[in-house]
């Protein structure tokens, strides 16, 4: 929970240095996908959600939650691709405060 807990409130970081409301929870489930639906169903908004590209056959390829997330959800889904490089967290303006 301490490890999950660390790495949203870095991402919150971000979303608040772009000036946006950031709302944060994190908990253990079976089926991490439902819970994300479930919990949007209590607390309508937006998920935002970033996702590494992996070619296959020529196209992108997020997986299964992110398909799940991106046909259940009842709230518009950001579903956002950064190059693999991206994640030093060097271009995080959020990773330098």
């Amino acid at each position: 929970m301490d490890i999950g807990e660390d790495l949203v409130g870095k991402v919150a970081e971000f979303g608040e240095w772009l000036e946006a409301r950031v709302r944060t929870q994190v908990s253990v489930a079976e089926v991490p996908e439902q819970t994300f639906i479930d919990h949007v169903k209590r607390h309508p908004g937006l998920i935002v959600l970033e996702s590494i590209r992996t070619p296959v056959r020529q196209r992108a390829f997020f997986g299964h939650d992110v398909d799940y997330l991106l046909r259940h959800a009842p709230c518009p889904v950001a579903l956002i691709s950064a190059p693999h490089a991206n994640h030093s967290g060097a271009s995080n303006p959020a990773a330098t405060k």
